[in-house]
């Protein structure tokens, strides 16, 4: 989008269209395995057609916003999972639920896109719950844009229309939470997806003529069952020198006191079998991409890869080891995310 605009340094790698105005509506959780799936739900997307894209790694919500914020991949930007160990205050950062103690400029340094199209005097306007505005993500990873708060599907499309920045984000959350909650294979997901459906439809009739919609998502997800449910914090092997468990079910950080040797790694490989990948920092490196200088000890001592359905559970997330809506591993559940484009 910012390459379409004509901002130097970027490329229209998805070949969008010349437009003097964008909206870029990122839908939380809204993978394209499951939209294909339910398709009589969202029959407006379904119509559009479109194409998928590739969430970045890990697939969570932290992750995928400062990808499309940024315009970097996951070891640039520094955001390596749901939540990782920060080593400049030596604790853990979950940024869905940011401390006011932490600094935004040195968790995440980098500029955004919005303050790159500021740069060339280009408006953003970011549209999002009011709840939103001013939490540590969202200063991380949105600043240079304006923000309008925004609570309901009709405020949404209300300030969406009204809006006539070069780039107009716009954030839904709704479906996320209710996967998570319900699955995505409930009654309760498909009704929310219908109203995303609507969402987009309506905002596509109220923006300007000339206004091009760019439809996608941070990650997609599937369901899990309690027979795919491993404990990692039970058996004594797996405790053995560990510092701190983070990240999320789907996809794990573990760190530890000293340095792993080959006895942990096999230790780790031989408990967790099938049920996921155990990797190094150094195998798992190439996951996230080029990785920029500080980044590195951020991520896990061992990184635990979830496989098939499994998840693996924790004491330090109860509530969400127990959720049947998952995501963060490399499936294409929860990978591939739309990349439709609709041209008003």
């Amino acid at each position: 989008m910012a390459a379409s605009l004509g901002v130097p340094g970027f490329t229209n790698s998805m070949q969008l269209p010349r437009s003097d105005r964008y909206v870029v509506c990122l839908i939380d959780g809204l993978g394209w395995v499951s939209l294909q799936e339910h398709a009589a739900d969202a029959p407006f997307l379904h119509d559009l057609g479109g194409q998928w894209i590739v969430a970045d790694f890990p697939t969570t919500t932290p992750v995928g916003l400062a990808s499309l914020g940024t315009g970097l991949p996951t070891g640039e930007h520094g955001f390596v999972g749901a939540s990782f160990w920060l080593p400049e205050t030596g604790t853990v950062l979950a940024p869905l639920h940011w401390p006011s103690d932490v600094s935004v400029a040195m968790v995440q340094p980098e500029p955004t896109i919005f303050e790159v199209l500021s740069r060339h005097n280009q408006e953003s306007v970011s549209i999002g719950a009011g709840d939103y505005a001013q939490s540590g993500l969202t200063r991380a990873v949105l600043r240079g844009s304006s923000y309008r708060a925004a609570d309901s599907a009709v405020e949404v499309v209300h300030q969406a229309g009204q809006s006539a920045a070069a780039c107009t984000y716009v954030y839904w959350s709704a479906l996320d939470r209710v996967g998570h909650a319900e699955g995505t294979e409930s009654e309760e997901w498909r009704t929310q997806l219908r109203v995303v459906d609507a969402l987009v439809r309506d905002i596509t009739r109220a923006v300007m003529p000339g206004t091009t919609i760019i439809v996608t998502a941070d990650h997609g997800m599937f369901d899990t069952d309690a027979a795919h449910r491993r404990p990692i914090d039970e058996s004594p092997f797996l405790r053995q020198g560990v510092r701190c468990i983070a990240g999320e079910p789907r996809l794990r950080h573990i760190y530890f006191d000293n340095a792993v040797d080959e006895t942990i790694l096999d230790i780790w490989r031989t408990e967790l079998g099938e049920t996921a990948e155990v990797l190094t920092r150094a195998e798992a490196a190439p996951l996230f991409g080029a990785i920029a200088p500080g980044v590195e000890e951020r991520i896990g001592d061992l990184v635990c890869v979830a496989r098939d359905r499994w998840v693996l559970t924790s004491h330090v997330d109860p509530r969400v080891s127990g959720f049947p809506g998952q995501h963060g591993a490399l499936s294409d559940a929860e990978r591939q995310i739309p990349g439709i484009v609709i041209s008003t």
